[in-house]
């Protein structure tokens, strides 16, 4: 089902993520980003399938355009929220600790409109 894929694969998102704060060297760094990397990519992957199954093939461009919108929305506040966030802090890690919190939101919400659906 792609939408229990869908909440797997952001869910699993989040340990990599909030334990790039904390690698000791290169390679628990690549790692970590793989992994973020791989599940991130199933999450983005599972998107056309939950789009036809929600809404059929007939919304499908109208679904993709808007979540083109809400991404690249995203895209242009995002850098400046963690530069904020690392001037704020005056610490680098902000910004990843920021995505981070974003991304567990982002999480929780897919997965309580996932079991309500």
């Amino acid at each position: 089902h792609p939408l229990s894929f869908s909440a797997l694969s952001i869910t699993l998102v989040l340990p990599p993520l909030f334990l790039l704060t904390i690698c000791p060297g290169f390679w628990s760094f690549m790692v970590c980003a793989s992994l973020f990397g791989l599940f991130t990519g199933c999450w983005v992957a599972a998107m056309s399938p939950i789009f036809i199954r929600i809404l059929g093939p007939d919304l499908l461009s109208s679904a993709f355009g808007l979540l083109t919108a809400i991404r690249g929305t995203a895209c242009l506040v995002g850098p400046p929220l963690a530069g904020f966030a690392v001037d704020y802090f005056d610490d680098r890690l902000a910004a990843i600790v920021l995505s981070g919190v974003c991304m567990t939101g982002s999480s929780l919400l897919f997965i309580l409109a996932t079991l309500y659906s």
